[in-house]
């Protein structure tokens, strides 16, 4: 497995997901930071979605591109972790998030965790 460009290792199959809230507006908020503003995101890997309004977690997911029938887990561990709701969601497809600092926030989102979601997405 070949590690990528932000703590990611390769990995078919498998989605990490972030959620969270932000105040930013959503064109500071896709204008995401790592040491250099990027602006041009992999949609063919990288799915990134924002409302104005902070939403239900359940309502958020809607925003994404995970099938329904994973939305549960992914639920069920973003309340593990306080969040229950947000205006912020984040999918990283084929690869596995390496949390080194835990509960970190990467632009106003915490990771919530990989997911094994075989070519649905």
């Amino acid at each position: 497995m070949a590690k990528n460009w932000i703590n990611d290792i390769d990995k078919k199959d498998y989605v990490a997901i972030w959620i969270g809230t932000s105040e930013k507006s959503i064109e500071e908020w896709y204008e995401y930071k790592l040491g250099r503003v990027i602006k041009y995101i992999d949609y063919d890997f990288f799915l990134a979605h924002a409302t104005e309004d902070i939403v239900p977690v359940e309502e958020l997911l809607k925003g994404g591109t995970v099938p329904l029938k994973y939305e549960q887990e992914i639920i069920k561990l973003a309340k593990e972790k306080g969040i229950t709701h947000g205006n912020r969601l984040y999918e990283s497809y084929n690869c596995i998030f390496v949390e080194e600092i835990k509960k970190k926030t990467y632009n106003d989102t915490v990771f919530i965790g990989n997911f094994y979601c075989p070519q649905e997405f």
